[in-house]
């Protein structure tokens, strides 16, 4: 009911609230986001996303395509919806992000970031029309939005073999 009608949502949320069937136990939200942190801090298993902001700041209309949750990590928030069997083939989506990172430690001249963030696209572009879907969902969602994600590792190795900080300087060498 959460994802498809906020007032049924409301009404069992509060139907259940007020149940005696069911344990409860009243916390301080402060305890509870400190155990939150706390988690997040020695595992680096949880993370937190604002749905909200991310539909009225995001890429997607929300009425039309809704964001209901991020991956594992929240860089990327693309457009899901309910299946309502595993080889559901109607409306059912399901968001996948093929992710690449180009190395910047192996990079000796910053012009070259074009050409390899170019091939890097490319790449897992070509990926999208040859990997396997295990549920159709996942395919429809990938083939009709084909969202990709690059990234950069080893950033702090660039910087470091040319004797800079995380600074402005930096920037400029890398601008």
């Amino acid at each position: 009911a959460f994802f498809e009608d906020q007032d049924l949502f409301k009404e069992l949320y509060e139907k259940y609230e007020r149940s005696w069937k069911i344990r409860k136990k009243s916390l301080p939200a402060l305890e509870v986001f400190s155990q939150f942190l706390t988690e997040r801090k020695e595992t680096g298993r949880i993370y937190l996303q604002n749905v909200d902001h991310a539909n009225t700041h995001g890429a997607f209309i929300e009425k039309q395509a809704p964001i209901h949750q991020s991956n594992l990590c929240c860089e990327i928030d693309l457009p899901s919806h309910g299946l309502e069997s595993y080889d559901d083939t109607s409306k059912g989506e399901i968001s996948l992000c093929t992710l690449s990172a180009i190395n910047w430690g192996l990079i000796n001249d910053p012009r070259d970031f074009e050409k390899y963030c170019e091939l890097a696209v490319r790449s897992l572009d070509a990926l999208l029309d040859y990997q396997n879907y295990p549920v159709v969902a996942a395919e429809r969602s990938t083939m009709n939005r084909r969202p990709l994600g690059v990234g950069i590792i080893n950033f702090a190795y660039f910087l470091a073999k040319r004797g800079l900080k995380y600074n402005e300087e930096a920037l400029a060498t890398v601008d």
